[in-house]
């Protein structure tokens, strides 16, 4: 019998991001998503500063292959609303996807794309699974890093042309502790 170790390790005991050999790792500055934020001259003030970060392993982008990884998005306030990631619909519908909240508190807005919005409170343990019909984009609403593992198809895709054009339908925003939903329409 031949025993390996695990390609990758998921770190539970402090940072809670995923770790191994050739992970692909992306970061995503508030310079190049600023337009995402409700006041996208506050984002763009911030520069070259990090917003969240991605670190993912993909195999061989069947369609039977998985893509899982973690995010982290940074505790920073624009303006007073709350880091996100930009959100995206699948190219693909009928691929749905998975997030386990591993640290931090935060949301994860769901939307069809037309009349329904809706939010599920993220924290340690939560798990979350996303109909490949809705767009989804988490928000750290916390005073910590929100980081969360995500599973889903390697062939599923991604959209961001209509939450870059119209945006969500809400923006959450944090005033003195207290969260604070507000329409984009």
């Amino acid at each position: 019998m031949i025993i390996k170790q695990s390609k990758y390790r998921l770190d539970l005991s402090g940072s809670t991001v995923m770790e191994g050999e050739d992970l692909i790792k992306n970061a995503t500055y508030f310079d190049t998503v600023a337009d995402y934020y409700d006041n996208a001259d506050a984002a763009r003030n911030l520069g070259h500063t990090e917003s969240y970060r991605v670190c993912y392993a993909i195999g061989n982008r069947t369609s039977t292959d998985l893509y899982y990884g973690t995010t982290t998005i940074k505790p920073i306030l624009i303006n007073g609303e709350c880091n996100m990631t930009k959100g995206h619909f699948h190219e693909d519908p009928k691929y749905m996807e998975y997030y386990l909240c591993t640290r931090g508190t935060g949301y994860l807005l769901k939307w069809n794309g037309k009349s329904e919005i809706y939010a599920e409170e993220m924290k340690q343990g939560s798990l979350h699974y996303i109909d490949g019909r809705y767009a989804h984009r988490a928000i750290n609403i916390g005073d910590d890093d929100l980081v969360f593992l995500a599973v889903d198809s390697a062939t599923g895709g991604a959209k961001y042309e209509l939450i870059q054009e119209e945006g969500f339908p809400v923006r959450c925003f944090k005033k003195d502790g207290k969260i604070i939903w507000k329409n984009n329409r």
